[in-house]
This record gives structure tokens, C-alpha cells and sequence, in this order.
């Protein structure tokens, strides 16, 4: 009997409209005899046929058209869901995503909707920014795949770098810029900056720049502190960042005489106190101030010149909400035949000016007193040196005069006494400071603004005054002579000019410079002019 799959040297011609029947069965069930056989697979749903070694299924390749989202924020946390539209999709297919250098990602699930649809979802953090854009391919269970090129970019959200909360405390009198907060992009993104959800810097008079992210202006003014509470919003190519955010803003600083004045393109604010009084601050704010000691008394009897006060100056000093004391020194007296007492001290923020050193007296023969500036010495005897820096540290004096010319003798006059500028000169009062601000110029902007010190005249200081400005003069010495008045003046700044024996009785120290009186000479026993040291004087500023 011939082998009934002999088919040696025959070609079967299949003939009508009908199609044909081929063996099927699960994939379970294959038997591969012989290269070109046919079968329909039951289980893959797919004819297929044997190449000698294998079973190879007979089908058409997925395409892929459309992908959608086409944009992965890698940083968000969770899955994704792809939504992917082709043709020829089949049951049991996979979904891959393939980096620009060929590395693969594989979909946790795959779902075919459909032949034309299927739902792929996936961790968002399973994308590499520097693979992108990424390309998407479908796997048919035949191992045929479609592939759609550079659909997927991975962009994450900015991410803040200015921590949440507050992020200044101004007060109703700053302007300029008060805070700046920023954000970063992974991807190099320009980044803008908004307010979302409301317009609360804008009702406070704050304006934040879009670009920089700078906020600045002069707020609203306040009855009492204030919370403004609002939220940022940074985006880069449509991805956003929101954070919360607040500024304080406080009533404006109070105490003391308030005044205003610019230099060099910048505007202060100053609050100068004469007398005690309180400095109250609502919010935190850096500051600039002045501390300047009372002035020394004249001594008598041939007497010399009290030193200046002390002068601190102090810069960039942040002080917290709170009530800071300002405390004036009193100048020293004048006294019969004796030396003149010492300035007192002033105090400010834990600072202190020391008082000027008294002069000394010329009839018992007594050295000047040290102090903020020292006292001169009387006929002839030593001066008082500045003790203000190695007491303290900080500020500045200088010492009184030992020394110098007299008229007939040694017991005809008394030294002047030091400013807190220089050191005193023969009878001529030490010359006050004129540069601690930092040069001439910036110092008489702020004496002029402040109104404080005199000018070159040792006149006190007025709105109008014109030239360069000193403050804290050491006392002119005395003589018991009649000597040319200009030969016992007081120290630029207001130290009050020493007395002759013979009529002249000298000049007052000027008020609230911290300067030093001038000495005595001896006028049938009496004080010709016993008026004290000046009083000292605490000025703040800071910029608005």
C-alpha cells in the first residue's frame, strides 16, 4: 500500500471559494516531521509552520501611529498610563520603551483594549532624562514588533531651593528688594515665577519679578505687625512647583527725633536721641549707630580743657524686634579751683561711650583725667589719655595736651583737652571727628541729615550748613594772662573755648556733641564761666 503523505513529484491545486482546512492544535500539542508543514495555532491564534527545527508563526508586524502623554515627570512619584493607537495588536502583547542609547523599558501591564488600542502603565521614575526621547514598541506574542521613533520626553517639575515659611521681616518704611526665592529644572528650563491662588502681595504693595523671582517695594503701612501669607508658583515648560510662603511686616521703628537723607544713591532713615529714650523695634532690621559720650569739665585756676566724650560707631548691627535704651551722658562739671569732673557715659544695644576725662586743675597742680577723649593736664602736669578702645574695643578718643607755650611761667595756663578727632594742641581744644562714617564726605551727609556737630566755624550745625563737619571738640586750656581769644579755642565739633584772667570767659560747649568745657583762669577766685562738658548724643540709622 503507497504512503499515504507520498506526494513525491505531485502538486496539489486547491480549487473554489471555500478555504481549505489545516490541522490545529494548543501549542501543547505540536509534532514538527518535516520542514513546511502547516498548522493553526489554537492557543496563539496564528497559523504557523515548522522550518526543521521550530514552529515560526505567520503574521504581520503591530504598527504604532499615535502615543499619548508625550511628556513623563520623572520626579512625580507613581505610574503613568500610556494610551497607544496602532493596528494589529494582538492578545498577550508587550510594551517597551526604548532610550535614545537603546536600553529598554518594559510597561508592568499591557492591556490590549483592542486590535487598534492598548493601555500600558508604568513607573514614572523608570525614565532617564539623559535617554530621551524615548521610542514605543508593541511585541505581538509572534515576536513581530512595531515601533513608533522619539515620542516620549521626560520632563520634571521645577524643584524650590528657597525653603517654605518666611522669608523676610520688613517694616513699612523698607523698600527695595526684601527677598528673593529661587527654583531649579532639572532639564535646564527657564523658569518663571507667579503668585497662584490670590493677590496678596499685590495688596500689600509687594511686587515679585517674574524673571528673578525678586520681591521688593514699599508695603503698606500697618497698625501692628502683619502675616502676609501666599503661595509662589514656579513653572518651567509648563511644569509647576507651588510653595508657601510669607513676609512679615511691622510698624516702623519709633524713638528719638525721625528724619531722612540719601548719599551716594542710598536713603536713611535716623532717629537721634538728645536725651534718654527708647528705640522700639517691630521687626528685625540692620542697623547703624552713633554713641557718644558727655563731655569733660574745664578745670579752674589756670584750669585745662575736659576731653571729649567717647565716639562708637558701629555698622551692620542686626537688632531683633524689641525696645533697645538709649542713654545719655551727662558732661562734666566745673568746679572752683579744682579739676573738672568727667563726662558721663552714653549707652546704646550694650555699647558704651565713655564720658570725656575732666580737665585739670592749674592752681594745685592736677594731671588731666582719663576718659572717652583725656582731659588736659593743669600748669604743666600730664594729660589724661582716651581709654575708650582698651577698655572697651571699639570707638575712638584721643589724649589732651601736656604741653605747650606759656605766656610768663609755667603756672600761667592750663592744656587743652582731647576731641575725639585728635589730639589736643597746646591751649587749642582737640578737633572733633569728621570722618567715621567712613571719609569727610559721607560723615557731613550724615551730621547735616542728623543735624548734629557744627562746622568748621564751630558753629552748630543747621540745615543749611555748608562745608565740612565735626562732632564730640575737646575743651580749649586757660591762661591767667589776657591772650588772644583764638589762642584757647575749643576743638572743631563744639568744645567750648578756654577763659583768660583779663575778660574773656571763654564759650559753652555746644549741646548734645559730646564735647569737651573749657578751662578756668583765675579771676579773683571765681568760675568765670562755669558752664559743663556738652551732653552726649545717640543717633541710629538705617536704609530705607
Amino acid at each position: 500500500m503507497a504512503n499515504s503523505r507520498d506526494f513525491t513529484g505531485k502538486n496539489r491545486k486547491f480549487t473554489g471559494t471555500k478555504g481549505i482546512v489545516t490541522p490545529k492544535g494548543t501549542t501543547g500539542q505540536r509534532v514538527g516531521e518535516e520542514p513546511g508543514e502547516l498548522r493553526f495555532n489554537t492557543t496563539t491564534e496564528l497559523m504557523e509552520y515548522y522550518d526543521g527545527t521550530s514552529w515560526k508563526p505567520i503574521d504581520s508586524n503591530p504598527t504604532v501611529s499615535v502615543v499619548s502623554p508625550l511628556e513623563v515627570d520623572s520626579s512625580a512619584g507613581g505610574n503613568i498610563t500610556f494610551t497607544i493607537t496602532g493596528t494589529n495588536f494582538k492578545s498577550g502583547a508587550v510594551t517597551k520603551f526604548v532610550g535614545s542609547d537603546a536600553t529598554e523599558i518594559t510597561a508592568s501591564t499591557t492591556t490590549v483594549t483592542n486590535s487598534t488600542s492598548i493601555s500600558a502603565v508604568i513607573a514614572r521614575s523608570s525614565f532617564d532624562n539623559a535617554k530621551e526621547p524615548y521610542d514605543v514598541k508593541i511585541i505581538n506574542v509572534s515576536g513581530l514588533s512595531g515601533i513608533l521613533d522619539n515620542q516620549i520626553n521626560v520632563d520634571t517639575a521645577p524643584t524650590w531651593t528657597t525653603a517654605a515659611g518666611n522669608i523676610a521681616n520688613i517694616d513699612e518704611e523698607s523698600s527695595g528688594t526684601h527677598a528673593t526665592v529661587s527654583a531649579t529644572d532639572a532639564e535646564g528650563d527657564t523658569i518663571s515665577y507667579s503668585e497662584t491662588g490670590g493677590t496678596v502681595l499685590t495688596d500689600a504693595s509687594l511686587t515679585l519679578n517674574s524673571s528673578t523671582g525678586a520681591i521688593s517695594g514699599n508695603p503698606v503701612n500697618v497698625g501692628s505687625t502683619t502675616t502676609y501669607s501666599f503661595t509662589l508658583r514656579a513653572t518651567a515648560n509648563a511644569k509647576t512647583a507651588d510653595r508657601n510662603f510669607n513676609i512679615v511686616v511691622a510698624p516702623a521703628p519709633t524713638g528719638g527725633t525721625i528724619a531722612t537723607y540719601s548719599y551716594g544713591g542710598i536713603s536713611y532713615r535716623t532717629h537721634k536721641f538728645t536725651s534718654n529714650g527708647d528705640f522700639v523695634l517691630y521687626g528685625t532690621k540692620t542697623v547703624d549707630y552713633l554713641i557718644i559720650g558727655g563731655g569733660g569739665g574745664g578745670g579752674h585756676h589756670s584750669g585745662a580743657g575736659g576731653g571729649a566724650g567717647g565716639l562708637v560707631w558701629r555698622t551692620g548691627q542686626t537688632l531683633a524686634a524689641g525696645t533697645y535704651a538709649a542713654v545719655i551722658g551727662n558732661g562734666g562739671s566745673t568746679n572752683f579751683n579744682s579739676n573738672g569732673n568727667d563726662g558721663q557715659n552714653s549707652t546704646f544695644n550694650s555699647n558704651t561711650a565713655l564720658g570725656g576725662g575732666g580737665g585739670g586743675a592749674g592752681g594745685p597742680g592736677i594731671q588731666g583725667r582719663s576718659g572717652g577723649s583725656g582731659g588736659g593736664g593743669g600748669r604743666g602736669q600730664n594729660a589724661g589719655t582716651s581709654t575708650q578702645f582698651s577698655t572697651y574695643g571699639y570707638g575712638t578718643g584721643n589724649v589732651g595736651a601736656a604741653n605747650g607755650a606759656n605766656n610768663t611761667g609755667p603756672n600761667h595756663a592750663g592744656y587743652a583737652g582731647g576731641g575725639a578727632g585728635g589730639a589736643a594742641n597746646i591751649r587749642i581744644g582737640g578737633i572733633g571727628n569728621s570722618t567715621f562714617v567712613g571719609d569727610a564726605a559721607s560723615t557731613t551727609a550724615f551730621l547735616l541729615g542728623t543735624v548734629a556737630g557744627t562746622d568748621s566755624s564751630n558753629n552748630a550745625t543747621t540745615g543749611s550748613s555748608a562745608g565740612t563737619l565735626y562732632i564730640a571738640g575737646g575743651g580749649g586750656g586757660s591762661d591767667q594772662d589776657n591772650v588772644t581769644d583764638s589762642d584757647l579755642a575749643g576743638g572743631l565739633g563744639g568744645g567750648g573755648a578756654g577763659s583768660d584772667s583779663a575778660g574773656y570767659d571763654g564759650t559753652t560747649a555746644r549741646a548734645n556733641t559730646g564735647s569737651g568745657a573749657g578751662g578756668q583762669g583765675w579771676d579773683g577766685g571765681t568760675v568765670s564761666n562755669p558752664n559743663p562738658g556738652a551732653t552726649g548724643i545717640v543717633i541710629v540709622r538705617y536704609t530705607t
